[in-house]
């Protein structure tokens, strides 16, 4: 009789062992798709994700979670620029140019450049959004070192004056690339257990010419060991409580057996 029941025990936890488990999947879409200016909230494309492919034999209703990626890169569009022109300052240092004798005067030229918007990029799906601001730079760069900009001569002796001038570039600017994550909540994971489909929306929040270059979406989905499609979690027996069950049944039919 014990050996009846413990057969029978491996036999549940042979079949229990056929059980839903977690399988990790991504699906992406490389684009080239530009979006337009905004200077508020404006979801300009709106465009879905297509799983069935990478599900293969499992349905997309075995889907649990999904997080969505959307990759973009945000072109520098300076919207001020501006000159600044110091003084001519005497160096002390003498020169000859072309046979002209004198003191070299130099200035410095900047010329600030500056996309000043912080170009954020939103995403939605299930009434949710996400967004991501790109980042933000700030260089200078000597363009032009001493160039000779002419000469002056002081009054009628052969003195005279010779300007520099050294050219500097500043670039303060928000631009680069950017990639929103959104965690689908429930009602997007309805959308997309339905029919394997995500609809999504992409927009900017001051935003300038972003460039949408992939949009990815990672999901985990319930398969069987067998290959068939997974179940929810109340579907999966779990094989140590068959096993304790068993042991509980086996001790009590033992305790019987030697009791008659």
């Amino acid at each position: 009789m014990l050996k009846k029941i413990l057969t029978g025990i491996a036999t549940f936890a042979c079949a229990a062992s056929v059980h839903a488990g977690p399988v990790s999947m991504s699906t992406s879409v490389n684009l080239n798709a530009s979006l337009p200016d905004s200077s508020w909230p404006f979801y300009s494309m709106v465009t879905s994700v297509n799983v069935n492919g990478t599900l293969g034999s499992l349905d997309a209703n075995s889907i649990q979670s999904a997080v969505l990626k959307v990759f973009a890169h945000s072109s520098t569009i300076f919207n001020d620029i501006d000159n600044e022109y110091d003084a001519y300052v005497n160096t002390g240092i003498t020169k000859t140019v072309s046979g002209r004798t004198g003191k070299a005067w130099e200035r410095n030229v900047t010329v600030e450049k500056k996309d000043t918007i912080k170009d954020t990029l939103v995403v939605s799906a299930g009434f949710a959004d996400a967004s991501a601001t790109v980042g933000h730079s700030n260089s200078l760069t000597k363009t032009q070192d001493n160039h000779y900009d002419g000469y002056e001569r002081i009054g009628t002796s052969s003195n005279y004056k010779h300007y520099y001038t050294d050219k500097y570039e500043v670039q303060d600017a928000w631009s680069g690339d950017v990639v929103v994550t959104l965690t689908l909540n429930s009602l997007a994971l309805l959308d997309l257990k339905n029919d394997g489909i995500l609809g999504l929306a992409i927009g900017t929040y001051w935003g300038h010419h972003f460039d949408i270059t992939k949009i990815q979406l990672d999901f985990v989905a319930l398969a069987n060991n067998d290959g068939s499609v997974g179940g929810g979690a109340n579907e999966v027996p779990v094989p140590g409580s068959l096993l304790l069950t068993g042991l509980g049944l086996a001790a009590l039919a033992n305790a019987r057996r030697r009791k008659n």
